[in-house]
């Protein structure tokens, strides 16, 4: 793995952990956050994440039933 590419990974981590993308721009040295957003990655953990908030917050609760992927 090159070092471009373990920054990426660096970051993609960093941000599925839920550091603040502030925290992650100081962390790989950015100057500013536009840099940062390109070395993060969506995860299939963090769109699972996302869809699930957005199902619960869209649908009436009891109408699905409640499935956990992630484990």
């Amino acid at each position: 793995m090159g070092w471009h590419t373990f920054r990426h990974a660096v970051g993609t981590m960093l941000a599925e952990m839920g550091e603040h993308q502030l925290t992650i721009r100081d962390y790989l040295r950015h100057s500013n956050l536009h840099v940062t957003n390109k070395y993060l990655q969506a995860t299939s953990k963090t769109k699972r994440l996302a869809q699930d908030k957005l199902v619960d917050a869209i649908l009436p609760t009891g109408i699905l039933p409640k499935t956990n992927l992630i484990q």
